[in-house]
């Protein structure tokens, strides 16, 4: 369960006009066969609105989604989704590599893990890619792993003692982001940029788009669509809302996945 936030508009008439002479008030709502909170209120938000707002969200006030051109109260904390975000760079790593149409020889991915807690994605992501480098912290986890995913799907796990082995990758997935002033041969899927500036090129921010059988009146309106997919994922248990992503950020810019995929064919030196 969670809540969203829908400001009503002034100039709107009906339904939501009439929500636009009334305090904020919570309501039910049902998508993909899950249900959540919406809180419908009126423009300006004012201190005793957002009060109420609070008091309406009761316990599942840290998951309230609000839309994007409003500014909460520091009592407010936008949620996090790790989960999802997490799941969505491992499913864009295979979308990456299957959208690149590159021959399996080529397909060496690393994975930076320090703290051990990605590896199931080695799993997934050996169904795509010929064998995939490590660089832990928990050496004795991905030994083991490397030991299963040998005996199940006869594909190499090799631990890399620094960033140097990375490179005859063709794409590096750190979630949890990585500091060093080395430059590394091939871009880095990561949840965010780096806190300074890398000399490596990042995809970041990655950005779900419900597919087209989704129709728009199934989302909360301002609210930014990946975060309520996220939200039904992490919340509610619905699990097929998690989709490759489709926009990110890739060398400091927004960009669309078959830009990403273009430059790195173009650097690993192949051409589909």
């Amino acid at each position: 369960m969670f809540v969203v936030l829908e400001v009503a508009t002034e100039n709107r008439g009906g339904f939501m006009g009439r929500i636009f002479k009334s305090a904020p008030h919570a309501e039910t709502r049902a998508a993909f066969g899950a249900r959540y909170g919406a809180i419908v209120s009126r423009p300006p938000l004012k201190q005793s609105d957002w009060e109420r707002i609070l008091a309406l969200a009761g316990r599942y006030a840290d998951r309230l989604l609000l839309p994007a051109n409003i500014t909460p109260p520091q009592a407010i904390t936008k949620p996090r989704f790790l989960q999802y975000d997490n799941t969505v760079i491992l499913k864009t790593a295979v979308e990456i590599i299957k959208l690149s149409r590159m021959p399996m020889y080529r397909r060496t991915v690393g994975l930076v893990d320090l703290k051990g807690g990605y590896s199931g994605f080695l799993y997934p992501l050996l169904h795509h890619y010929t064998s995939v480098k490590v660089l832990t912290g928990n050496s004795a986890l991905y030994e083991n792993e490397s030991a299963k995913m040998m005996y199940e799907l006869g594909a190499p796990v090799s631990l890399a003692e620094d960033y140097t082995a990375f490179s005859d990758c063709v794409l590096i997935l750190a979630p949890d982001g990585i500091e060093t002033s080395e430059s590394l041969k091939c871009p880095v899927l990561s949840r965010k940029p780096p806190s300074r500036q890398q000399f490596s090129d990042f995809i970041t921010d990655l950005k779900v788009v419900p597919p087209a059988g989704f129709a728009s009146q199934d989302f909360p309106e301002g609210i930014d669509k990946h975060d309520f997919l996220a939200a039904l994922y992490e919340y509610c248990g619905v699990l097929d809302v998690c989709f490759p992503a489709c926009r990110m950020i890739f060398k400091y810019r927004e960009c669309e996945v078959l830009e990403v995929v273009s430059a790195i064919n173009k650097i690993s030196g192949f051409i589909a």
